[in-house]
């Protein structure tokens, strides 16, 4: 005498819940590698535009002020000015101060 097992109530009640947490787990995973990789690539962007705009700044301090040096307070803080106004939505997405601004336009000067 055979006896037929049914298998329809331990499908819903036990493998499709797995499979569907197991789905979730993967976009979720998926999701989440997407948006680090495009973050990386926003940053790497929005870093590129802070150095042009930086070196950029730093040719019209000199042009501007007429000094071979451009090192001088007033050379930084005019190259601050300026990064600021050319570049604000990539400093505020770096997360970078106008203190870390002026450091970053030191270390960039000519010697």
């Amino acid at each position: 005498m055979q006896t037929a097992i049914a298998l329809g109530p331990m499908i819903s009640t036990l493998v499709l819940p797995f499979l569907s947490s197991l789905l979730l787990a993967l976009v979720s995973w998926a999701a989440a590698l997407i948006g680090a990789r495009f973050h990386l690539t926003v940053s790497a962007a929005f870093q590129a535009m802070v150095d042009k705009a930086i070196a950029d700044g730093i040719a019209y301090a000199q042009t501007k002020l007429s000094t071979v040096s451009v090192s001088e307070p007033a050379a930084v803080a005019e190259v601050v000015t300026y990064v600021t106004a050319l570049v604000p939505t990539a400093l505020t997405w770096l997360g970078v101060t106008p203190d870390s601004l002026a450091k970053m336009v030191v270390a960039k000067l000519p010697s």
